[in-house]
């Protein structure tokens, strides 16, 4: 039973960890979008109420 338990909380956690890069990869294509529309960082964070680094870093890392 514990063993079962241990893989199931592993398998939510996957779970959990694919949803969240999914959301990074969408966040960077709307950014990059942006991005690519002359759009500064500043204005795209303005916009999502976000800091610029979260998008310098966010851009950085993909």
């Amino acid at each position: 039973m514990i063993e079962w338990m241990c893989n199931h909380i592993h398998f939510l956690q996957s779970v959990e960890e694919m949803f969240n890069k999914g959301i990074a990869l969408n966040q960077f294509e709307v950014y990059q979008t942006m991005l690519d529309k002359d759009f500064s960082v500043k204005v795209i964070a303005s916009i999502f109420s976000v800091s610029e680094e979260l998008i310098k870093t966010l851009l950085m890392r993909t």
